[in-house]
């Protein structure tokens, strides 16, 4: 088949003729047409090859059902589905029969505070014995009583006696007890058994020690040094009294065996004596100390340790009559040191016994004693003489010196 090569942007009429054909442009047709005759059919080509295939085309509209099939075989069973969803809740069913009683619950919270209520009419009360400044102290119903003999008036607390505070010593009066007529007046203070019974006496609230500068206890308790009492100034014990009647003054063996203990050595004076002071101008009994002894019993006994040592005349004094010392005096100034010249008498740990003054005797036995035997080394120095009265014997292995100067005289 011949190929035709149309002119590009004919105008309308032009023509073209291509292997004895003649095409004329038509604009309204916007093609070219025939113009020439067409000769006759020639004999039928032989048909080409087979064109590629086409794009393939919209699918066509759904056609109409066809008629329903004889039902197929019945399958197998499949596994079960999967579980559906709740269906919608079901009418009520009619109200059962009632449970048996359950347990009561917990108390709940407490409600609020409810109003208060209308104020009650006022009541009325019969007060005998009315006074001032008495405590009232409850009665029968409605009848009150003024105790006469407990008094408060803010300062003055008074029990049992309806006195005035300015008769007494103002600085005692916060808690007058008792009274000066029928008959004794106490104070009892209890405690358990093994506890004690207090009398504090403070100046300071700070606490600890400075809460109480003096003390007055009883304490009770067991074993050795139960039952005692104590009293304590500045904040330190310095008296006890044991139940077996011990007096005890300070020192570290306050709380030991010994009837009587005191300071140690630290100055001299009342600081650490046994004082007894004269209770008049004349030196009598009544400002002495008097040490009495029945049946077997020691008036007075002095001793020594087996330390003391007894060497020579001014060395281990037992007991002492000395000159007047100054008041008070300190160690220093103490006859202890001084020579046995100084003293009027004296008791030695070696058993010697000395005296510079004369011995006087009266009355119905105008005697003086001594031994018939010299039983030990003696010396008479230079600044003394010596007296006895014989026969004196001097046993063997024993002398008696007596240096120049002196005299040993026997009567």
């Amino acid at each position: 088949m011949a190929a035709f090569n149309f002119p590009s942007s004919p105008s309308n009429g032009d023509s073209y003729t291509a292997n004895g054909v003649t095409f004329t442009y038509s604009s309204s047709s916007t093609a070219w047409v025939r113009s020439s005759a067409v000769g006759a059919q020639g004999a039928t080509g032989p048909t080409g090859a087979q064109g590629a295939a086409g794009a393939q085309g919209a699918a066509g509209a759904q056609g109409a059902a066809g008629a329903q099939g004889a039902a197929g075989a019945q399958g197998a069973t499949a596994a079960a589905g999967a579980q559906g969803n709740a269906g919608a809740q079901g009418a009520a069913g009619a109200q059962g029969a009632a449970g048996a009683q359950g347990a009561a619950g917990a108390q709940g919270a407490a409600g609020a505070q409810g109003a208060a209520g209308a104020q009650g009419s006022a009541g009325s009360a019969t007060i005998s014995n009315n006074a001032d400044d008495r405590v009232i102290t409850g009665g029968s119903g409605s009848n009150l009583n003024d105790e006469a003999n407990l008094t408060f008036n803010g300062t003055n607390l008074k029990l049992g006696n309806s006195e005035n505070p300015s008769n007494y010593n103002s600085a005692a009066t916060d808690f007058m007890l008792g009274s000066h007529s029928g008959g004794h007046s106490g104070m009892t203070i209890l405690s358990a058994t093994d506890s004690g019974g207090y009398i504090m006496f403070s100046d300071n609230n700070g606490g600890s020690s400075n809460a109480y500068r003096g003390q007055i206890e009883y304490h009770h308790g067991s074993g050795a040094d139960a039952d005692h009492m104590r009293f304590l100034t500045d904040s330190t014990e310095h008296l006890r009294i044991s139940k077996y009647g011990q007096l005890k003054i300070s020192g570290t063996d306050i709380s030991g065996s010994t009837d009587m203990k005191h300071g140690s050595e630290s100055g001299g004076g009342q600081s650490n004596s046994i004082y007894i002071d004269r209770a008049n101008s004349t030196f009598d009994w009544d400002g002495g100390l008097v040490m009495r002894g029945t049946g077997g019993t020691w008036a007075l006994r002095v001793s020594g340790s087996g330390s003391m040592t007894t060497n020579s005349d001014t060395s281990g004094e037992l007991f002492g009559v000395h000159p007047a010392e100054p008041t008070n005096p300190t160690h220093a100034q103490s006859t202890v040191a001084d020579s046995v010249t100084d003293a009027y008498f004296r008791v030695m740990g070696n058993a010697k016994i000395f005296a510079t003054v004369p011995f006087y005797q009266s009355g119905s036995r105008p005697f003086y004693f001594n031994s018939v035997a010299v039983t030990s080394n003696e010396t008479i120095t230079t600044s003394y003489n010596a007296m006895s009265v014989g026969n004196i014997q001097i046993n063997s292995g024993n002398t008696v010196t007596v240096q120049s100067g002196a005299r040993w005289v026997i009567v």
